[in-house]
């Protein structure tokens, strides 16, 4: 008996040792936010963001966070209030942005808050709602007219998009040592050289086809650098997107329906919005889910952290498929009259 009672003494001596910690903790954590300045705690949280993620990420939150100062010219973090977030929704719903920009920008200022300890705010029902859009992709038909007498570089940067389901910026940081053309594989990986990172930080490989090994070799026979799409700069390649809208534009696949914020329209310019590379992702995943490759497997070569996101992607595989297609002519057969006539 004593040697349990001691035991449980000393238990409790430790459990409030702990809890008196934690509350020194909570204590100095509350102090300093008190005398924490905004721009010193945008200035830190920045530094975290340039560390765990990329420069590039940390210059994006930059910009957000001077545009965020221009309307909140407050000194201290924990003198914002939810009226100033709700002035900032007003702001930029009065400069024309959509409500799914407005709703993304406010979610980054709450994360940034809530890393502070700041939370409650707002609430879910203060966001702009917005609709979500469905996820596209491109028909094959489409593909091969898009592709139809392009140059060679051409037809290997789109074939390379198409054929692997990378990213803009994993396509752009892509080197030759990442690319196994006898293993018939790429590598997507972190580049430390030029301060690169994949997202989320997760390294992978892909599967691509053999039409894309034999355009790979042959561009790789007159390559003299280590990307394998670099600018004229040897630099990452940063204008895949505008090389795609003009390539749409000459080959008369624009809808003839898109204008820009200049008043351009898409029937004489390169700024049709139906072209994007990230459709060249969800054009991977559906053929390959066409083929039979599980959302499982196709959740590991786009690189997702969640399976909902590659479901998504598939949604529109699904329903063009034979089998959807044809429960939903079944479903109207005894509603249509037969023998050549029609509703």
């Amino acid at each position: 008996m004593p040697k349990a009672h001691y035991i449980k003494v000393a238990s409790a001596s430790t459990g409030s040792r702990s809890q008196a910690r934690q509350r020194s903790r909570n204590l100095s954590r509350g102090s300093r936010l008190r005398r924490l300045r905004l721009d010193c705690a945008i200035a830190e949280y920045l530094g975290d963001v340039r560390a765990r993620r990329s420069a590039r990420a940390a210059d994006r939150l930059e910009w957000l966070f001077n545009d965020f100062r221009k309307f909140c010219p407050k000194l201290l973090l924990r003198s914002i209030k939810r009226r100033d977030l709700i002035f900032y929704m007003a702001a930029l719903r009065e400069r024309g942005l959509a409500d799914r920009t407005i709703f993304n920008r406010i979610s980054t200022m709450l994360s940034f808050l809530k890393s502070f300890g700041i939370e409650g705010l707002l609430s879910r029902k203060d966001l702009p709602r917005y609709t979500q859009k469905s996820v596209d992709a491109y028909s094959e038909a489409e593909v091969a007219e898009l592709l139809k007498g392009v140059d060679e570089r051409s037809r290997a940067i789109f074939g390379f998009f198409l054929g692997t389901g990378c990213r803009e910026q994993e396509v752009a940081y892509m080197t030759w040592s990442d690319v196994d053309l006898d293993q018939k594989l790429v590598r997507i990986t972190a580049k430390p050289q030029w301060n690169w990172k994949p997202k989320d930080c997760e390294e992978r490989y892909v599967p691509i086809p053999e039409w894309l090994i034999d355009t790979l070799r042959e561009l790789n026979v007159n390559s003299g650098s280590s990307l394998v799409f670099p600018n004229q700069l040897d630099q990452p390649e940063g204008h895949f997107l505008a090389k795609l809208k003009t390539l749409a534009l000459r080959a008369g696949l624009n809808c003839g329906h898109c204008t820009n914020k200049r008043g351009q329209s898409c029937k004489d310019k390169p700024v049709c919005r139906r072209w994007s590379l990230h459709k060249f992702r969800r054009t991977f995943a559906t053929m390959h889910h066409d083929s039979g490759v599980s959302a499982r497997t196709l959740q590991a070569w786009l690189g997702h952290s969640n399976l909902e996101t590659t479901l998504r992607y598939l949604k529109v595989a699904d329903l063009r498929s034979e089998r959807i297609r044809s429960q939903v002519d079944k479903t109207f057969a005894t509603v249509v009259a037969t023998r050549g006539n029609t509703i």
